[in-house]
């Protein structure tokens, strides 16, 4: 007689019956349901977290479409967030086409009246928006499908934007060092070429997810990165940021909801016929952010995350002349060796310190900065602006006076 188990081990309890229950209680419909709702609270969370984004009542300058667009009067433009925060509540139980329409002409209303909220999460729940509001048009399935299109292409992009020597020397470096505490400068430069790995992980798990039978790996993968970042946000790593955590596990929720389980083949195309219904993920996902590679296309709208490839803002100011800035701004002031007898105000960091959110780097905006600091009767010559891109270990930095960075895109 060979050697048997009376029972089953525990093991086999965890592989097979678990997956079983979940498989049954994941239909399409609660799969569906489950991510309108997601994406509804991360919004709510994301708008009260970066309150002082939305609201005119501030320090930091807005960022208008157009100059010609005139001021809310007081107080509107917070009765506005407050209706939205509402309408998204209200939906997480109705979950109704016309309730998302008003949501959006509401945050139409603002993004017209400052670019700086154009952030990434904003734009990619816009677009996550579509579906639930021509709910008539999408089955379950379609949704389904429009959904992991989405995410696959989000990916992507963040994949690709991480090719490019700055990564590993800044966002890739902070990781070695404040997440896995590696000090050793010798060692530190060592790893450092493997930041492309970063890169290379996030490609990958966008292709893994788009086929069956490599799609289980994809979604640990994407879930594993989500929970790393969470970890190099928080106080264990860098303590900084903290506006991407709801989108970051929201994003878990939806590549679960999206892919787990999921065997079915994704494309633009049923049958030989294009699916008119994923124009949009087509479009402003997978094609636009080819744009931005030539700098026709903003980098939140084409997923550039944390790929450090931007150019920075920095406001020179002679120390004689800084008494007449703002005491607050003292804080986001640091000396460099390019100025002498001065400090540079680091906008990117103001922009997180008062409004909870990096600025949207786009050098058309810049203007709506300079106007601030050239209208505070600051001797001329006494105040211009610092552009720098970082790249590689060498940094390209721009000197700009007040008339040439305001007079740029008039």
């Amino acid at each position: 007689m060979g050697l048997s188990l009376k029972n089953p081990p525990i093991v086999a309890y965890i592989d097979f019956t678990m997956p079983a229950a979940i498989q049954r209680s994941l239909t399409p419909d609660k799969r569906i349901k489950a991510t309108e709702i997601t994406l509804y609270l991360a919004l709510i969370a994301g708008i009260v977290m970066s309150f002082k984004l939305w609201i005119s009542g501030r320090m930091f300058p807005m960022f208008p479409v157009t100059t010609s667009l005139s001021a809310f009067p007081a107080g509107v433009d917070q009765v506005i967030v407050y209706a939205m925060i509402a309408v998204l509540a209200v939906n997480c139980f109705l979950r109704k086409s016309y309730l998302n329409v008003s949501f959006l002409f509401l945050l139409w209303l603002l993004l017209m009246r400052d670019q700086n909220r154009w952030q990434a999460w904003v734009y990619m729940y816009i677009l996550m928006m579509i579906p639930f509001i021509f709910r008539s048009k999408f089955d379950n399935g379609g949704i389904l499908h429009y959904v992991r299109l989405m995410m696959i292409g989000v990916y992507l992009w963040s994949g690709l934007h991480k090719i490019n020597p700055s990564f590993p020397q800044i966002s890739f470096q902070l990781m070695v060092t404040k997440l896995f505490n590696i000090t050793d400068p010798k060692l530190v430069e060592a790893i450092l070429p493997f930041g492309y790995a970063v890169a290379f992980i996030e490609i990958v798990m966008a292709v893994f997810l788009y086929f069956p039978k490599t799609r289980l790996v994809g979604l640990v993968l994407a879930v594993g990165s989500h929970i790393l970042i969470l970890f190099f946000i928080s106080p264990l790593g860098i303590g900084y940021n903290y506006i991407v955590v709801p989108w970051n596990l929201a994003m878990i929720a939806f590549v679960i909801l999206g892919f787990y389980d999921t065997r079915d083949k994704i494309a633009f195309v049923a049958g030989r016929k294009f699916n008119w219904k994923l124009l949009p993920v087509l479009v402003f996902v997978w094609l636009m952010p080819v744009f931005n590679l030539f700098g026709y296309w903003d980098n939140n709208l084409s997923f550039q995350l944390y790929a450090n490839k931007e150019q920075r803002l920095f406001v020179a100011i002679s120390d004689g002349e800084l008494p007449k800035v703002n005491n607050a701004l003292s804080k986001y002031c640091l000396r460099i060796n390019e100025i002498k007898d001065g400090v540079a105000l680091d906008v990117n960091e103001w922009s997180i310190g008062e409004l909870n959110v990096p600025l949207n780097h786009q050098r058309r905006l810049y203007k709506y900065v300079a106007n601030v600091f050239c209208n505070m009767d600051i001797k001329q010559g006494e105040v211009f602006f610092l552009l720098l891109k970082q790249n590689g270990k060498k940094a390209d930095i721009q000197a700009v006076s007040c008339q040439e960075l305001m007079m740029e895109f008039e």
